[in-house]
């Protein structure tokens, strides 16, 4: 990993103002992935986003789910998909638009593939790690670790601890905002 140059992220970072209006976008993994990345790229590693707007399944939600440039981060390099949110098929066709377009992407020595959380993404990061010899790192928060990715990042120091793979494994503690920091520690002074 000491040549890690660039991260292709498989999950669209969102806008706070989206965030907040959004049914389907967990503001605290938004949070946290965009203040890592924030971090990773402080060390130079150049993030690339691809990802799709999360949305309630149909008729829950919207039957065409589009992604707005506004509603993303505007630091962050991005490819974002749109997709009819049907039931049991939306996974199916995502995952083939995630496919194609990695299959044709220009990967370059030191890239990285990076997953949050077990879902189809995995399965579309697994087939590229395998096809085109790229390291997949998952990061772990609250799901089940997928099988064979290259490492993992696990975000919950007990799912960690239970973990039978350490020497591939990481444990980040859950990001913790500046603001709240200093929020605690006038606190103690009180």
């Amino acid at each position: 990993m000491n040549n890690l140059k660039r991260i292709i992220w498989l999950q669209s970072i969102f806008s706070e103002e989206f965030v907040k209006k959004s049914a389907a976008v967990s503001p605290a993994a938004n949070i946290w992935q965009y203040n890592f990345i924030k971090n990773l790229k402080k060390l130079n590693i150049e993030i690339y986003s691809v990802g799709h707007n999360y949305e309630p399944a149909f008729p829950s939600g919207k039957f065409f789910v589009k992604v707005l440039k506004k509603n993303l981060v505007k630091d962050i390099e991005n490819k974002s998909f749109n997709y009819i949110n049907l039931p049991f098929l939306r996974d199916f066709f995502l995952k083939q638009k995630y496919y194609n377009f990695l299959k044709n992407f220009y990967f370059q020595k030191g890239d990285v593939i990076l997953t949050y959380n077990d879902s189809f993404l995995s399965d579309v990061a697994l087939k590229i790690k395998t096809n085109f010899n790229l390291q997949w790192i998952s990061i772990v928060a609250d799901l089940k670790a997928p099988n064979k990715a290259s490492g993992y990042i696990y975000l919950n120091w007990e799912y960690y601890k239970k973990t039978t793979n350490n020497e591939n494994a990481l444990h980040i503690d859950g990001g913790v905002n500046p603001k709240s920091s200093s929020l605690l520690s006038k606190k103690k002074k009180n």
